[in-house]
């Protein structure tokens, strides 16, 4: 008797259980319950439930012309700079966030100073490329120095007359001449940005070991009635009164180790 009242039982509560769901599932409590003796287990929901999604940090979006390089070339860099050291002590030690660098090439020297400057700061890469223009921004993409390399594609000279310049939007705190040019050449930037050389801008630059360079250079400062400071064999530094030769610390890294730190 007692076993046929825990069976009884038993299909009772299969019954409710099969109406309840099926009530949830939208049927109705007239269709068919389930054969006497079983049991109705609801099948869990095994499906592993989805993860949130974590969002993926916003990048700032890359500026002009860096944007409009379809194809990113393999980081590539060359040329001679020899002024790491010289260019690290004018940086440390004067107050910089505009610079003009006349002659970029692959922008070896570019990084190098742009990674000195404050947060704020920007170099104006001025250089009239050809096929190199690629690869220079190739190579500042990889530095992710694109927030503050703004290259600007003509004449050394005829960049002296833009707008920006001329009305003083743009104030050059510090001119490099790394232009690879002809005497002539050098002589004609030093003429056109010469008027750029206000109380508190520093106009310097490579190539003074080149006596056909120094010869233009020093030309033009007898003219202007400039003077010229010098370090190791090939930076040289604009003036106004004659200076004794400058002489880096001797405890700043040589030019070739400053380079290894470079990105």
């Amino acid at each position: 008797m007692y076993i046929k009242t825990l069976l009884l039982l038993a299909c009772l509560a299969t019954s409710l259980v099969y109406a309840k769901s099926d009530k949830n599932k939208g049927r109705t409590k007239d269709k068919e319950p389930l054969p006497p003796g079983r049991i109705y287990f609801p099948i869990p929901n095994l499906e592993e439930p989805k993860r949130p999604e974590i969002p993926k940090p916003i990048e700032p979006p890359i500026p002009e012309p860096y944007q409009n390089v379809q194809l990113v070339l393999p980081f590539h860099s060359s040329g001679n700079y020899h002024n790491a050291v010289q260019m690290e002590e004018i940086l440390r030690t004067n107050s910089i966030k505009v610079v003009i660098e006349l002659g970029s090439q692959l922008g070896t020297a570019t990084r190098h100073i742009a990674s000195m400057l404050p947060k704020d700061g920007v170099v104006y890469a001025i250089d009239p490329w050809d096929e190199s223009y690629h690869q220079f921004l190739s190579n500042i993409i990889h530095a992710h120095l694109t927030d503050k390399i703004i290259p600007i594609k003509m004449s050394c000279p005829d960049a002296a007359q833009l707008p920006c310049f001329t009305q003083k939007e743009i104030v050059p705190d510090l001119i490099y001449i790394n232009a690879d040019q002809t005497p002539d050449a050098i002589y004609a930037i030093l003429t056109a940005w010469h008027p750029y050389f206000q109380d508190h801008t520093i106009i310097c630059g490579d190539d003074w070991r080149s006596e056909p360079i120094r010869e233009a250079i020093t030309k033009f400062v007898s003219e202007n009635n400039l003077a010229i400071e010098t370090s190791g064999y090939a930076f040289w530094q604009l003036a106004r009164k004659p200076l004794e030769e400058f002489v880096a610390p001797v405890d700043l890294l040589s030019s070739t180790e400053a380079l290894k730190t470079l990105p």
